[in-house]
């Protein structure tokens, strides 16, 4: 979260609504959201149909001010022994 989502913590979480409402209308399926300690205050799994529904979800979060995102493409075990065995 970014120091203003932190400073208003309760509209962030308000406002964390209309984006799960976003991913949803997008095709898009969230999976699970942790609250952590350290340099991520939030970790969330999500299924999307694409990249291009994942910059939009990007850019509608940054819009919020209250989080800075950081996406990464993560592969299932069975997805890289399929990636290793078609080497």
């Amino acid at each position: 979260m970014t120091e203003q989502g932190k400073r208003h913590i309760q509209e962030a979480l308000e406002k964390r609504e209309k984006v799960m409402e976003f991913i949803k209308k997008e095709g898009g399926n969230p999976q699970t959201v942790l609250m952590t300690f350290g340099r991520y205050d939030v970790i969330e799994i999500l299924e999307l149909p694409s990249d291009e529904v994942a910059m939009k979800l990007s850019i509608k979060g940054a819009e919020t001010g209250d989080v800075s995102i950081e996406t990464l493409r993560a592969f299932t075990v069975d997805e890289m022994q399929s990636l290793v065995s078609s080497l």
